[in-house]
């Protein structure tokens, strides 16, 4: 239990970094090179037919495509939160954005959920297996790289 909230908590931290940067222009070209490293791995990983890789990746797209919305909700939730708590500092009524909060994780939990009871049709449980497995440490080495990167960064800044 402990072991699903934090990949949660992780998948949410992600998925808000992402969402976040992905209105910049800039950032778009590397995140969909990222993603086709991403899917190019997974592909060999799984050994899929040409068929079965496309139905694959498009469910796979699909998926992310729901969950980047409801991230972008969920940002939108969160902007909402912090302006209110800064312009009323007094005993508000903040329940409704814990609410909100809490349906929105929920929604991103169960859309992971419908994704992976949709691949039973066209993978293997091993090869889902597989895939919950590559989702969990591609996104630990992600993490790994940033902040390795980030404490490099803030060593050549105490340097300076």
């Amino acid at each position: 239990m402990k072991r699903t909230f934090i990949f949660i908590t992780i998948l949410i931290l992600v998925g808000n970094i992402f969402a976040q940067e992905m209105d910049k222009p800039p950032f778009d070209q590397p995140f969909k090179k990222f993603e086709q490293l991403e899917q190019l791995k997974l592909l060999e990983i799984l050994n899929l037919d040409e068929n079965t890789a496309i139905k694959f990746i498009t469910r796979r797209n699909k998926n992310r495509d729901k969950v980047f919305e409801i991230m972008k909700e969920f940002d939108s939730e969160l902007d909402k939160m912090e302006k209110a708590l800064m312009k009323d500092k007094k005993d508000k009524n903040y329940s409704e954005f814990i609410d909100k909060f809490l349906m929105l994780e929920i929604k991103i939990t169960e859309e992971r959920n419908n994704f992976l009871k949709s691949l039973d049709d066209i993978l293997t449980d091993e090869q889902i297996v597989k895939v919950i497995l590559f989702d969990r440490k591609f996104k630990k080495d992600v993490r790994d790289i940033l902040l390795e990167k980030g404490r490099k960064r803030i060593s050549k800044e105490r340097e300076n």
